[in-house]
């Protein structure tokens, strides 16, 4: 794999036994928007969510801080613990379901957050360049509908206060569109009934509504044909 200039790479990689450990593969876009639906790409080495994480949360709370929760769509990772100890600082983890594919959503305790598309463990070299790639630029290719304002992200965290900024994006201002939305915000939320931080489930709703909000959009050509 080609080095890039953007790839974060670290030493300290966790994985089966200190002779077999990698270097960190993460690439962010270093102009991406303050809150967006993705940050970048992450390729870990295995589908062991304990091993790989500490590696990528160590390099992300340089400039988070604290990492408070990682949220992770859960197909695609084995069986994981529901925390891990990161230096001494609980970390806790949250599965959830999405039809995206799959990322990983880092929240810091200042509710600060890093969402990466996860690149298959099991690809090559270079089809995984191509992923990270893909996944550092595309927000080059789309429009900024789902972009977040500063001000937008000042407002409080609630459900329903994620429907509402939703429903304001262009595009969504139907009224059959923000029932829509409202009715996806319900379904994401009832998976976290259980969560172990309450105050960060807003984030992981909003991430996997805007989710489908874009997969909606691009279906909706398909189904006008």
């Amino acid at each position: 794999m080609t080095p890039n200039p953007n790839a974060v790479r670290s030493p300290s990689l966790a994985a089966s036994s200190p002779a077999t450990r990698m270097p960190l593969l993460l690439q962010l876009d270093p102009n991406r928007p303050a809150e967006p639906y993705l940050d970048g790409a992450w390729w870990p080495r295995s589908t062991e969510l304990p091993a790989e994480l500490p590696a990528l949360l160590t390099a992300l709370s340089a400039d988070l801080g604290p990492i408070a929760l990682v949220g992770y769509h859960r197909d695609a990772w084995n069986a994981a613990p529901g925390h891990l100890d990161l230096a001494g600082h609980t970390v806790h983890l949250q599965g959830f379901a999405s039809p995206d594919p799959p990322t990983v959503v880092v929240i810091a305790d200042s509710g600060r957050r890093v969402t990466v598309q996860v690149v298959p463990p099991e690809s090559d070299s270079a089809t995984a360049a191509q992923a990270m790639m893909a996944a550092t630029h595309q927000y080059a290719e789309h429009d900024t509908d789902a972009r977040v304002t500063k001000a937008e992200t000042a407002e409080a965290n609630s459900l329903d206060e994620v429907a509402a900024r939703l429903a304001r994006l262009p595009g969504n201002t139907g009224p059959e569109q923000a029932a829509l939305i409202c009715g996806w915000v319900g379904e994401a939320a009832a998976q976290f009934s259980d969560a172990p931080i309450q105050a960060f489930v807003p984030i992981l709703v909003e991430h996997i509504v805007r989710g489908r909000i874009r997969d909606n959009r691009a279906d909706r050509p398909a189904r006008n044909r």
